[in-house]
């Protein structure tokens, strides 16, 4: 393998970079339904407004934490289509950075860091899911899915303080963030580096980025009404994801939606137990393909879970197989079955069964959950391979 110098290796990230921005500026004007009939009108509302009262009237189902950044938004003067979409365009980067920091110290052992960085960036940023996302869709999953990886980011590199706020700022703007809480919470219980009480920030953060609409007239309670009003919204346990819901559309969530929790509760602390209880001494390729298995496990059993809310592991995934073989299939049959999802929901494309797409997407969690449990304990040929 050729080495990459340090000169060498900012020069191709700047390549890479321009390359990003250009496939997503080719969809800039791109206007979506969820644009079209959710975000264009809410910014409308806020531009209204005048000031921050305006966000007492908000009436849109994203955080207040989104809102107030549409808010801000309006006073820049460029076309809203194109300052909202650039806002998520820019935590593309950010994620895009944090992950190929990653991947740089998984390198360090093989003395070619910056070749794994750039693998990195580029699956990241040049994945079409990410692009989809946030130059064609507007939407904000780069957003939270970005400060959720730079808080467990921070957490591994021994700053809580920080990675705590990072992680309240992407439970802030989405729910959704909370998938990287398991692997969050495993790390805690294996290394004991810091003091559980560090979460204590998470909710601090929360309410932190509610004050400019406490200051426009909202209650002081606001954040955390938007979560439970969120919570068992649709009436049903399947919604637009393909997982095990998919084989049970009918059912309703009043009765199984606690169930399901429930599970998806018991997989993740019984595999958190086996995870602290072995002997094994994990890396920062081990845990990036936790993050991948716990964050997919949520995707999986959880219900009501809308297309995009398996962002992080989609965007982790590819990374993971620059570093393990027999990762390679189910990277790119990840991103396929997800992209699909997106074409069929937004982009008119034909659609297929999902219960197909439900399918394949349990066949890969059931192959990652082999890998992830049966490595715990042993790392033979048919786990630890890894690219040379």
């Amino acid at each position: 393998m050729t080495k990459i110098n340090r000169k060498t290796f900012w020069a191709l990230i700047g390549i890479i970079s321009a390359l990003g921005m250009a496939l997503r500026w080719a969809g800039i004007w791109y206007v979506g339904p969820d644009y079209e009939n959710c975000l264009q009108t809410w910014f409308t509302q806020l531009k209204s407004g005048g000031n921050l009262s305006a966000l007492a009237d908000y009436e849109g189902d994203y955080n207040l934490f989104y809102a107030t950044i549409l808010y801000f938004l309006t006073f820049l003067p460029v076309e809203p289509i194109i300052s909202i979409k650039m806002v998520s365009i820019l935590f593309d980067y950010l994620e895009a950075f944090v992950i190929m920091w990653m991947a740089m110290e998984a390198g360090e052992e093989k003395g070619n860091k910056y070749f794994y960085g750039i693998c990195a960036f580029s699956l990241v940023i040049c994945n079409p899911l990410a692009i989809v996302n946030s130059g064609y869709l507007a939407q904000s999953e780069s957003i939270w899915a970005g400060l959720a990886m730079l808080g467990f980011w921070y957490i591994y590199q021994e700053k809580p303080v920080r990675g705590m706020w990072a992680l309240g700022f992407a439970i802030a703007m989405k729910l959704q963030a909370v998938f990287i809480l398991p692997i969050v919470l495993i790390y805690y219980f294996y290394k004991k580096k810091f003091s559980i009480l560090y979460l204590l920030w998470i909710p601090v953060v929360i309410q932190v980025v509610c004050i400019p609409a406490i200051i426009g007239g909202c209650d002081f309670d606001v954040a955390y009404r938007s979560y439970t009003h969120l919570m068992g919204e649709y009436p049903f346990m399947y919604y637009y994801y393909p997982n095990i819901w998919t084989f049970f559309q009918g059912a309703p969530y009043y009765i199984f939606g606690k169930w399901a929790m429930a599970l998806t509760f018991a997989v993740l602390l019984m595999f958190a137990v086996l995870f602290v209880h072995s002997d094994r001494k994990y890396t920062i390729k081990d845990y990036m393909e936790y993050i991948v298995w716990t964050t997919m496990t949520c995707a999986m059993f959880l219900p009501c879970m809308h297309e995009r809310y398996n962002y992080i592991a989609e965007m982790v995934l590819p990374v993971c197989a620059v570093f393990h073989r027999k990762l390679r299939l189910p990277a790119l049959v990840l991103v396929l079955i997800s992209l699909q999802c997106y074409g069929q929901g937004f982009l008119v494309w034909n659609r297929v069964s999902p219960y197909a797409l439900a399918a394949g997407n349990l066949l890969l969690y059931f192959y990652l959950t082999w890998r992830c449990f049966y490595g715990l304990y042993d790392r033979g040929e048919a786990v630890k391979e890894e690219i040379c």
